[in-house]
């Protein structure tokens, strides 16, 4: 019973746009939408950082349905870890 959420932000940012939005980008499609299907079908939450977006210039429409917009990482990293979530980072 095990209940994971994935914050995105800085450099990983990118993974999370919908494909219309990554080849916007990088013009080919975004090789991400699989994993994050997957995860979300495990019950995985999955978040975005507002403010990697914002500085990396990524549309908030472009971001993938599955994924939720959140204000920022580290507002979702505080709100979890008061919901009894451990941060794990991966770099």
């Amino acid at each position: 019973k095990l209940h994971v959420a994935v914050a995105v932000h800085y450099t990983a940012t990118p993974i999370i746009l919908n494909n219309t939005g990554y080849q916007k980008k990088y013009g080919i499609d975004n090789p991400n939408l699989e994993l994050i299907n997957q995860l979300k079908d495990a019950g995985v939450e999955l978040y975005v950082c507002g403010q990697s977006l914002v500085a990396r210039d990524y549309a908030f429409e472009d971001v993938n349905p599955q994924v939720e917009t959140a204000l920022s990482m580290l507002t979702v990293v505080t709100e979890k870890t008061m919901q009894g979530y451990q941060l794990m980072v991966f770099e």
